[in-house]
């Protein structure tokens, strides 16, 4: 980066919006100003993505859905609470600078985010802002989220995200996910894995519990079981007692969480992935 914001030209904006296919929000990030500040003079400049052709980049996605959130958009006593849910993901990134680089959309009860898979730590900070996000969620807020963790090709920006890996984890959320979970496939697991070296690639690996299914799936509660009486924890449990039932479908979700929050850690592996 050269330059400070303030001293931004056209041509380095356009560059960074419409060569390099950075979002308002990883422009912002990069020059330490907010999302809103780089759309503002975005559009000062007059600068859209109509001359500039979608390009996909290797990503990792997490595809995520709000369980119950349709049934409460029918609820018009539930605006505030409506409100407060689709804030949670962009008060976790402005909290904590390790997550600048992840690109958050929400599109109606399914939030979709995304980094560039460009380094270690890229497998890392989706990890742990997906287990950050469920444990917000369900201990703050009594929400269980379920989704999938892909990594492949697609295009991600502040209007539209399509590609392969979103097709896939898409279709792995609405047809394998079932309960409160998100999942991962072998073969995207070891991908993200591979770059570690064998004690930080066995540390990672503990966090994800495989199922009969022959899925994957992330223990977004992994550190908190560590910790006697975890307040997250109790509060996750607590929470899962007022979640209304309406159906057989919701009576299983709410067990299957009960039993994984109770679910110890499984022993630390010792051979490597």
């Amino acid at each position: 980066m050269s330059g400070s914001w303030k001293d931004i030209t056209k041509e380095t904006l356009r560059h960074y919006y419409c060569d390099k296919h950075m979002s308002d929000q990883q422009i912002g990030a990069l020059f330490n100003v907010t999302r809103n500040q780089v759309s503002y003079k975005r559009r000062y400049y007059h600068i859209t993505r109509k001359d500039a052709l979608p390009v996909y980049n290797e990503k990792i996605i997490a595809y995520i859905r709000i369980l119950g959130f349709n049934r409460m958009m029918q609820d018009a006593t539930k605006h505030r609470r409506i409100n407060q849910l689709l804030h949670v993901p962009f008060h976790l990134l402005r909290h904590d600078h390790d997550y600048k680089d992840i690109h958050v959309s929400f599109f109606g009860s399914v939030i979709v985010l995304s980094t560039d898979h460009t380094s270690i730590e890229s497998f890392d900070r989706i990890y742990r802002y997906v287990s950050l996000l469920t444990q917000s969620y369900l201990a703050y807020y009594g929400v269980l989220l379920r989704g999938a963790i892909c990594i492949g090709h697609l295009y991600h920006d502040d209007q539209f995200v399509f590609g392969p890996a979103f097709a896939k984890a898409q279709s792995m959320e609405k047809n394998v996910a079932r309960f409160p979970r998100i999942i991962i496939d072998a073969s995207d697991l070891h991908i993200g894995l591979r770059s570690h070296h064998a004690k930080n690639k066995n540390q990672i690996k503990d966090r994800f519990i495989f199922s009969d299914d022959g899925y994957y799936y992330l223990d977004c509660f992994y550190n908190n079981k560590k910790q006697h009486n975890n307040l997250i924890l109790q509060r996750a449990k607590g929470h899962l007692s007022s979640i209304s039932v309406e159906n057989q479908h919701d009576y299983e979700k709410i067990v299957w969480m009960k039993k994984e929050l109770e679910r110890p850690n499984p022993p630390k592996t010792r051979e490597s992935y």
